[in-house]
């Protein structure tokens, strides 16, 4: 009887195993017919379907980014195409990926879109004190007011070659928030110009100058120029690395003693554990100046990321994030010199085989918290947002 059970046991998991092969070969079928016929939107969600069941299944996430490529998707293919590099063994194939890379980086246009719809706890970063004491004399803060407000977002990221041989380009920027009630719009512009240098194979320099301006209730808040320059460095086919160094001028045509600039200094390593994990740190520090130097003030930034891919085609995503900014000289108000520690922590979640019109919807949560040794500038904020993503 035992004998009879156990052999039942072992006919109907073979048999479960089969049927799993077999459903996944269908899709990779139907995925390369799909793709012979130009049908690569079609083409994508049967190698979906299939990294759904098995994220580690290299040769469906191979075809996915070959035709998430040929459908204009870059960012998608350049994602996929990432991950295969380090579990490849073929030469030619992890030279043709290289290959597609370069013309990804370098020679294609690229435009991403982003819209969100936010609920934010906090989202002026409005103080969480119920009491303050200026000048030896304490004021009762109205707190218990509710900060929460809903919202919207639209990002768009464009970058244009402008000459493929002397790998040229320019990059154009734009990001706009809006919440419920009055004067609450807020737009960020950037523009810039840029070259690719190749260092080797392995490396590579890209200096870029530009403009930026940011908008606030209809008004030019500050505007100013932009300088930067990005070193990449590829160490092996699961680590690289990225040396940031940006320049902003900040000019207040309604506050000039706010006028001056920020140095931005950025350090990323990241590693693929796995063909369906991420992990990412990465060390920061920002030197703010300001003419009046009670603004001007320095904060270093620890940032860790982790992107895992499950079964069923969820990917989850965590970001803790801590900085500490002090400010060079003395509040007037409170005779210190200020100091804030943020913390933040993200939870993303997405399920590629969500498709809604060409979007693809992806969850943000998150939960800051401020605290300072000014307890007026404390405060906590938590957000959530549906951000639908598409590339052209």
């Amino acid at each position: 009887m035992i004998q009879k059970l156990t052999l039942f046991v072992s006919i109907f998991i073979l048999s479960l195993s089969v049927f799993a092969n077999s459903e996944l070969q269908l899709m990779f079928t139907q995925g390369m017919e799909y793709s012979k016929n130009g049908e690569y939107t079609e083409a994508a969600k049967e190698y979906r379907k299939m990294l759904a069941i098995d994220p580690l299944l290299e040769r469906a996430r191979i075809e996915l980014a070959y035709v998430l490529f040929k459908s204009g998707d870059y960012e998608g293919a350049r994602h996929h195409f990432e991950k295969v590099l380090a579990t490849v063994d073929s030469i030619n194939v992890r030279l043709n990926i290289k290959n597609l890379l370069t013309q990804i980086k370098q020679e294609l246009p690229q435009t991403n879109l982003i819209i969100g719809f936010i609920s934010d706890s906090n989202p002026n970063q409005e103080t969480s004190s119920r009491k303050v004491t200026i000048g030896g004399v304490e004021f009762d803060l109205d707190t218990l007011q509710d900060k929460s407000k809903n919202g919207y977002e639209v990002k768009i990221n464009s970058k244009i070659p402008l000459n493929i041989k002397a790998k040229t380009f320019i990059k154009a920027n734009i990001e706009h928030t809006d919440y419920s009630g009055h004067n609450n719009a807020r737009s960020y512009l950037s523009n810039s110009y840029g070259k690719h240098f190749s260092i080797n194979t392995n490396s590579s320099i890209t200096p870029e100058i530009g403009l930026h301006r940011f908008i606030y209730q209809s008004n030019t808040l500050y505007s100013g120029k932009t300088t930067g320059v990005n070193y990449y460095k590829s160490f092996n086919n699961t680590t690289s690395a990225e040396l940031n160094f940006h320049f902003l001028e900040y000019k207040y045509p309604d506050n000039q003693y706010m006028d001056g600039e920020k140095k931005f200094f950025t350090a990323k390593l990241s590693k693929l554990i796995a063909l369906n994990n991420n992990f990412d740190i990465q060390l920061s520090y920002l030197d703010s100046n300001s003419t009046d130097k009670t603004f001007s003030y320095k904060q270093p930034e620890l940032l860790i990321s982790n992107t895992k891919e499950f079964k069923g085609g969820w990917t989850l995503g965590l970001i803790g994030k801590l900085n500490r900014k002090k400010y060079l000289e003395e509040d007037p108000f409170f005779g210190i010199k200020r100091e804030d520690k943020e913390k933040t922590i993200e939870l993303t979640i997405l399920n590629s085989l969500f498709d809604i019109n060409g979007l693809s919807p992806k969850v943000r949560f998150g939960i800051i918290n401020n605290d300072s040794n000014i307890n007026l500038y404390e405060f906590d904020r938590s957000y959530s947002k549906l951000e639908f993503t598409k590339e052209f």
